[in-house]
């Protein structure tokens, strides 16, 4: 047997399995209460006949009425037994629910960024040296994977020099680099992955509504 067929029979046997032992479980349930409403039902039949044939000499009990009292027990069993499933099935999932919602608060709580309270001073520092403009090249360098210089340019109203001194302040500081195709003749800038985290936090969303966007 392939190791794909393996799983598949397992899988399936786990299915049935499961599915005796919920039947097994729900036998059990519905034979004992249908008992105790049988005992219930013949107690009240009990009493009817003692005490009622001493006002009515001529009322005596039907033989069926055993019968349907077995009956009636059966479904007053079968209904209370699917009530407390129903109840019970909605008590688990609600328990379920809340696991999830407290196993998001962990993960919410447990997450780690990819960088220090020392980096990520270091970078707003950097970012307050740098102009309106440049902050917003770190941006779009961020948004979009690599772009040419051809794309930067054509994102901008700025002239070629304008931009290009944008970048040589960036480069600098290694925030961004440039990678020269030679053989296609295309220039791209990416940002240096140790910094990429820190500002993509700082930088994202634009919150510097004030003043328009210069690039992008």
């Amino acid at each position: 047997m392939s190791e794909h067929g393996a799983g598949f029979y397992a899988q399936n046997s786990a299915g049935a399995g499961k599915k005796m032992d919920d039947l097994r479980q729900f036998t059990r349930l519905l034979v004992r209460q249908w008992w105790f409403d049988v005992i219930a039902l013949l107690g009240l039949l009990s009493t009817v006949a003692t005490f009622v044939p001493a006002y009515y000499p001529r009322f005596a009990v039907p033989r069926w009425a055993v019968l349907i009292a077995f009956a009636a027990a059966l479904f007053v069993a079968s209904f209370r037994v699917y009530k407390e499933e129903v109840k019970r099935g909605a008590l688990e999932a609600s328990k379920a629910k809340e696991t999830v919602a407290q196993l998001q608060r962990e993960v919410v709580a447990l997450r780690v960024r990819p960088y220090d309270d020392q980096r990520r001073s270091v970078a707003e520092q950097m970012l307050g040296g740098y102009s309106i403009r440049q902050r917003d090249l770190l941006r779009y360098v961020l948004v979009h994977t690599d772009p040419t210089v051809h794309k930067i340019n054509g994102s901008t109203k700025l002239s070629p020099e304008e931009v290009n001194r944008d970048v040589q302040g960036l480069e600098r500081d290694d925030v961004i680099r440039r990678d020269e195709d030679l053989l296609r003749g295309v220039v791209r800038f990416s940002v240096n992955q140790a910094w990429a985290a820190v500002f993509q936090d700082l930088l994202l969303p634009r919150r510097e509504t004030q003043d328009p966007a210069f690039y992008g």
